[in-house]
């Protein structure tokens, strides 16, 4: 009985510990078919971004801050909009705040102060 006891809690012990190190991507692209070919042959491009939603989530939005910054500080730099153009970012709850502060204060400066004063309240 003691080693079945320790064979069970063994073979949960694997299983768990595969659970926890599962690794999985860290991206996933949800995309119609025209939309995922062109991102099969080009990559993703700033020029290909015009919409950019912003899901409620209360803290965890915070801890978006440093993907914040390489998305609005770095990345959509790259192509930037002029004329009749647009980008359209809309959000519920933190993903409007995260988006207000951006607007107000740039990419990278506007995500870091959003996520001292969210956390420092």
């Amino acid at each position: 009985m003691l080693f079945a006891q320790y064979l069970l809690a063994h073979l949960l012990a694997e299983t768990v510990f595969a659970y926890i190190h599962h690794k999985t991507s860290a991206l996933t692209i949800r995309a119609g078919h025209e939309a995922f070919t062109h991102i099969r042959q080009n990559g993703l491009q700033p020029q290909d971004i015009d919409i950019i939603p912003g899901a409620a989530g209360g803290p965890k939005g915070i801890g978006l801050c440093g993907l914040d910054q390489a998305i609005f500080a770095d990345f959509l730099l790259r192509a930037p909009v002029y004329g009749n153009s647009k980008r359209t970012c809309f959000g519920a709850s933190i993903g409007s705040w995260r988006f207000a502060a951006i607007a107000a204060h740039g990419g990278k400066e506007g995500a870091k102060r959003l996520a001292e004063l969210y956390t420092n309240m």
